[in-house]
């Protein structure tokens, strides 16, 4: 990575809150679902009027909160547990903490959260509901991040230019713990890095950066993709003739 960019306050990373109460009252399933068991009133309401996979998100999130119900309470605990762990990006990037794979889910849960979590990004995230709900967009967002970080060119590969707020559209968002992989940050925005198109669909793709090779053999060191202090590099040229 080329250089890190800053972590912005934003109302579009409520979404990420919301899904966190969610994964709460699955883990604590005892009756059947009740939209009433949502606490938070945005959430409340735009459970009922977002679409996923041509059905109402509310029912998606009973669905599933019927499976967890069958779920043992020590295997619920651990998806608590690995809620909280795979979105400890910094520390998982330090090898100070261990991450969760889908593979390590019970088996009667792994696809429907990995369905889940993979949509909440283009299902959710990017819906006319949450978008009238927080009045912002990705794209606002991307503008005020990579004004914000000074980035002007790729922090991934330095060379390319990332669009501006000036321009139409905006460059994509990678998750850089992959979304396939990894459940439960998939829309942590500290896992979200702006990235040029060349980069996010010719060569990141979804590479998993905490291990070594296409076997994933070896747990590594990755750099943290957020900082708030962006260092500066001076570069000094002194030519002489010959």
């Amino acid at each position: 990575m080329h250089r890190p960019f800053k972590y912005i306050p934003s109302p579009i990373q409520q979404l990420h809150e919301h899904v966190a109460e969610i994964v709460g009252i699955w883990c604590d399933a005892a009756g059947a679902f009740s939209v009433d068991l949502i606490q938070d009133a945005v959430l409340k309401d735009l459970v009922g009027k977002i679409e996923v996979r041509k059905q109402k998100w509310q029912q998606v999130i009973a669905d599933i909160h019927e499976l967890f119900r069958q779920l043992t309470p020590a295997e619920r605990k651990a998806i608590r547990e690995g809620f909280i762990q795979n979105n400890r990006i910094e520390e998982l990037c330090s090898k100070t903490a261990d991450p969760v794979h889908y593979s390590d889910l019970p088996e009667l849960v792994r696809q429907p959260l990995k369905d889940f979590f993979t949509e909440l990004y283009t299902g959710v995230l990017n819906r006319k509901p949450f978008i009238d709900a927080y009045k912002t967009t990705t794209k606002d967002y991307f503008d005020k991040l990579i004004e914000t970080s000074d980035l002007t060119i790729c922090p991934f590969c330095g060379m390319n230019s990332l669009k501006s707020k000036y321009q139409d559209g905006r460059d994509a968002f990678d998750h850089f713990l992959p979304k396939g992989t990894y459940p439960f940050n998939a829309i942590n925005f500290k896992n979200l890095a702006p990235i040029c198109h060349e980069c996010n669909s010719d060569e990141k793709l979804a590479k998993d950066p905490l291990f070594e090779g296409a076997e994933k053999t070896g747990r590594r060191l990755a750099t943290f993709p957020v900082s708030n202090e962006v260092a500066a590099v001076t570069v000094s040229v002194q030519f002489e003739l010959i």
